[in-house]
């Protein structure tokens, strides 16, 4: 693994300047809104530590990641699963309240909300390659072409369910699409205490943002426990989103790795380790 930082800036000719000398590469696009330097780099290159000293001041935005290498994912007992964005739920305004039962969530950030309803799209994906697609806003839902719910089905059984999705214009369900069924793990998973957190001011509720060096730690998985997917029971989000994690399997991982299924992107997990 490496640690990555991601740095952004607007109309900071000193930034600019400060990244050109150091010879380090960088997108730059210019519109309406601002001129836009974007860089990002790895504390292993050997310009991090003289770019690092300099900063000093500058007014640039700055996050830390950690990207890992194919071995660490490959060989991960369990790992986070994210799928592209693609499309708004439908309708923009009140999808919510269409679609999720908030009797018991949050009237500001809507953690507590259990899906009651099919997601109401405006008609299928238009992407041709990926075969698991994914929501703007609504980052613990899996599309899936009904193909690949067969394919999933001879390998991993049951566990794999799946529910209609609907075209908000007709009301009819989508031809060819289908969203995943994903259970919920009702007890604790995600035992880091070094991640950055949020906790609303309306519930209380503390949300886990993101970590920023090294693999998130969890608690261990008993033999059998947990399904080939399942959703954290703790919550993810920051403002008014909120979302549980989706959790895969190393079999579910290589599966679709092997099989040259796409759409989906992984993250190892430290699994019943202290945090590394």
């Amino acid at each position: 693994m490496e640690i990555v930082h991601h740095f952004s800036s607007n109309r900071n000719r000193a930034f600019k300047d400060l990244v050109d000398r150091l010879e380090i590469p960088y997108d730059h696009v210019e519109s309406i809104l601002g001129e836009f330097v974007y860089v990002d780099i790895s504390e292993s290159d050997d310009r991090w530590p003289e770019l690092e000293a300099n900063l000093g001041n500058l007014d640039v935005s700055h996050t830390v990641g950690t990207r890992f290498s194919k071995k660490e994912i490959r060989e991960s007992d369990w790992l986070l699963a994210g799928v592209g964005e693609f499309q708004y739920p439908q309708p923009e305004n009140g999808y919510r309240e269409i679609t999720y039962d908030l009797s018991n969530a949050c009237k500001l950030c809507a953690t507590g909300k259990n899906q009651k309803a099919p997601f109401r799209l405006r008609g299928d994906f238009t992407q041709k390659r990926a075969v698991f697609l994914g929501l703007h806003w609504v980052f613990d839902v899996i599309f899936i072409r009904p193909h690949v719910v067969r394919m999933l089905q001879r390998e991993f059984g049951d566990s794999i369910r799946t529910l209609p999705v609907l075209c908000h214009r007709t009301g009819k369900e989508v031809e060819n699409l289908l969203q995943l069924k994903i259970p919920v793990l009702e007890r604790e998973f995600i035992t880091d205490t070094d991640m950055i957190f949020e906790v609303c001011n309306l519930c209380g509720v503390a949300k886990r943002i993101r970590k920023e060096r090294g693999m998130i730690a969890t608690s261990p998985l008993e033999e059998g426990e947990g399904s080939p997917l399942f959703l954290t029971s703790e919550w993810f989000g920051a403002g008014r989103s909120s979302r549980r994690q989706i959790v895969a399997s190393n079999a579910f991982m290589r599966f679709v790795e092997n099989q040259k299924l796409r759409g989906l992107r992984f993250e190892p997990l430290n699994t019943g380790s202290a945090n590394q």
